[in-house]
Order: C-alpha cells, then structure tokens, then sequence
C-alpha cells in the first residue's frame, strides 16, 4: 500500500542514513518529473543522491495497474523526500506543513481516501470534505 510504502522510506531514510524518494515513476527506474505527476503509472521507492537522482537499486517498484485511479491532492506533488532524521519534504510545487495524495477507485467512491504525510515525516490516512475531491466522494 501507498502508506505502507511511505512508512518504509522513512524507516530506510533513518536506517541508512540517507534521504529516500517516494515518487511517480513510469519506467519503474527513475522519478517522473512532468507535472501534473502522474502517480496513476505507478511509482517507486529509492535512495537518492543530493542532486536528488535515483541511486540504484530501486528499494521498492508498484506498477500502474496497481495504482489505478490514484489522483494527486494539495498541489503538485511530484514525490515525498525522507532525509535521515525521519523528517519529510515534498518534491514540486507545493507549501506548508501536511500534504496527501488522495487515492480514489472510479467504481468505488466510498473507498476514497488521502494518505497525508507532515514535515515530521508522519503518515496517516484521512477523510476530509467530500467537496474538496474531483472525483465523485463521499467518505464513512
């Protein structure tokens, strides 16, 4: 799961002592860098340099077919840092404290769900207002 595999960067970033990268990727090797980033091709999980390019190997590989329906919130997130000491940063164009990337299924818009990540390198799953999303909403 995307939260699983956020939990795991962070806990590779402080173990190796080295920043980690959630980021879209399509080719399964490097991190997408088109905005808006397309999570819906999947993504990758990976130590990263201080240019911020891809170290191999590649931690961890989640393929399109399984993030089918994954649409990005709160600004244009093109991936999640983790540096060493746990805390984490958002790659693109966004700001403040907290970011999510919202998961939703087309078929199944109670399953609707933000994965949120804080500056401290937190993650949890959320349900906000239902007006907020694009996609048809509405949260248990």
């Amino acid at each position: 799961s995307l939260l699983g595999h956020l939990q795991f960067a962070r806990s590779e970033a402080v173990k190796r002592n080295q920043p980690v990268e959630v980021c879209p990727s399509e080719d399964g090797e490097t991190c997408s860098s088109s905005l808006p980033a397309l999570w819906q091709g999947g993504y990758i999980v990976a130590v990263v340099d201080e240019e911020g390019d891809v170290v191999p190997p590649v931690l961890r590989r989640v393929d399109g077919e399984a993030m089918r329906g994954v649409t990005v919130g709160s600004g244009s997130i093109e991936g999640f840092i983790y540096l060493p000491d746990g805390t984490a940063r958002p790659e693109g164009t966004v700001s403040g404290t907290q970011w999510a990337i919202k998961i939703c299924d087309p078929g199944e818009d109670e399953r609707i769900r933000q994965v949120a990540v804080n500056a401290m390198g937190r993650t949890h799953v959320q349900c906000n207002d239902p007006s907020l999303y694009t996609c048809p909403a509405s949260c248990p």
